[in-house]
């Protein structure tokens, strides 16, 4: 058991506990890792994990309760993985603003469904409102903060894509966003992934709240995977961006 702060480099530890410390109860300092099989961290004045620049955190059986929030990073690139995880705070996650640290949640709070929790917005799994024969699970990104805009889209890799060379890949997913104007939502195959697809390709939903099936087209040059991406714009609202399932992935010559 351990009742002050740790600040860890490269770790993994099995069963523990960080309760009534001063200031965070496990930090991972820059450019650190961290890796805990079962944690319970209690009634710290700050938050219960707070992560740096570049440091990555990996925990499975984490339960916070009455810290100030349950985890925060002030740095870029703060990267924590959890899985099973159940997170009491009302504030789960804080971050530094154009950041890009993140909180990859497996099971999030125990819930059947799994989240990402970022700076401005989160991105959640949930039951599906698409008609059928939608799968049961959805993903909903919603941004939280004005800066997630075009230029600082909110983002949620959805599939990687194994693709041969010299064939033009066809992805199809049905989304759909709950206002017309308030956000953008786009299907998105990122840029500089694999040789011969340099600039971003995306398809965007029209400006309404119905189904819609996006469609990507692009040929790599050399076999290789790539991610497609889901990503919601802040415009003038904040308003989900859902993606129920794909319709369709194939690759012809």
């Amino acid at each position: 058991m351990l009742s002050q702060a740790c600040s860890l480099g490269v770790n993994a530890i099995n069963d523990l506990v960080v309760k009534s410390c001063a200031a965070s109860g496990l930090a991972a300092t820059n450019g650190s890792g961290l890796r805990v099989l079962a944690a319970q961290v209690y009634n710290n004045a700050s938050a219960g994990l707070s992560v740096a620049m570049g440091s990555v955190m990996r925990i499975s059986g984490l339960v916070t309760q009455d810290n100030s929030q349950a985890i925060s990073s002030s740095g870029p690139r703060a990267t924590v993985v959890l899985t099973d995880a159940s997170l009491a705070e009302a504030t789960e996650f804080s971050a530094v603003s154009y950041s890009n640290a993140c909180v990859y949640s497996r099971n999030h709070d125990l819930s059947g469904y799994d989240w990402q929790l970022a700076d401005g917005g989160t991105c959640n799994q949930l039951a599906t409102d698409f008609a059928a024969p939608a799968t049961g699970k959805m993903w909903r990104l919603l941004t939280s903060a004005t800066h997630r805009t075009s230029n600082y889209p909110l983002d949620l890799v959805v599939k990687s894509i194994a693709c041969a060379a010299n064939e033009t890949v066809t992805v199809k997913a049905m989304l759909k966003k709950a206002h017309a104007s308030q956000v953008d939502g786009r299907l998105v195959c990122r840029g500089g992934q694999i040789a011969g697809v340099a600039a971003n390709v995306t398809a965007t939903l029209a400006a309404n709240t119905t189904e819609q099936e996006l469609t990507l087209t692009f040929t790599p040059t050399e076999a290789g995977v790539v991610d497609i991406e889901v990503w919601a714009e802040y415009v003038s609202g904040h308003a989900a961006v859902c993606i129920d399932r794909f319709t369709a992935i194939s690759s012809a010559p």
